[in-house]
């Protein structure tokens, strides 16, 4: 889909830019494919028992969760503890992040490895979020959690004051310039902030 499905925030129940309805709101995707798997086991009735298909069913909100909370834990950059502590911790971080405003981006920037980044959190531009009240049970989450790739933390991107982010607005700037000055210069800054942002997570070139 694109930069035109990134979400700004936790807006679960808001539309995506693409949808005015609010069918493909972020929040309802779940429901969403649970639903296309169960007209799709309506219609292997014929091939299978109800039973079999029911059972396949109920796996489906295990499984999602479980992906959930590994993709959670991956971009936070910090180790699972269990299911019980993993979901009180990213439930705490959306609970969290609704209230308080502060986006995606600038939340997994700020505590990426947990606790190590905390003294650069505080300095951040959301430091004032982070000493909310409402923060207090997420930090003592985190307290338990172990990074996973600590010499991030000294990368470039990690080092800078502010995520790589790929909104629509930030997008649509990028091809204002190309389109009305054919000027090139804001997309190839983009590519390399990108780039580095790959590296930090240990996904791009030179990791």
């Amino acid at each position: 889909m694109g930069p035109i499905a990134f979400c700004r925030g936790t807006t679960r129940g808001s539309p995506r830019r693409t949808s005015t309805s609010g069918l493909y709101a972020f929040g309802r995707q779940p429901q969403a494919v649970h639903w296309n798997l169960a007209r799709l086991a309506e219609a292997l009735l014929p091939l299978s028992t109800e039973s079999a298909l029911q059972r396949s069913l109920d796996e489906y909100e295990l499984a999602l969760m479980g992906a959930v909370h590994r993709r959670f834990l991956d971009r936070l950059g910090v180790a699972s503890r269990g299911v019980d502590e993993d979901e009180a911790l990213v439930d705490g971080c959306y609970a969290f992040m609704k209230e308080s405003g502060v986006g995606y981006d600038r939340f997994f920037f700020d505590w990426y490895g947990g606790i190590a980044s905390e003294k650069r959190a505080m300095e951040g531009a959301a430091a004032g979020m982070y000493a909310r009240e409402s923060f207090a049970a997420v930090r003592r989450c985190l307290e338990g959690y172990l990074p996973t790739r600590i010499e991030a933390l000294e990368t470039a991107y990690f080092q800078g004051d502010a995520p790589c982010g790929m909104l629509i607005d930030e997008i649509e700037a990028l091809w204002d310039g190309i389109a009305e000055r054919d000027d090139w210069s804001g997309f190839e800054a983009k590519v390399a902030a990108v780039r580095a942002m790959g590296v930090a997570y240990g996904r791009g070139e030179g990791a």
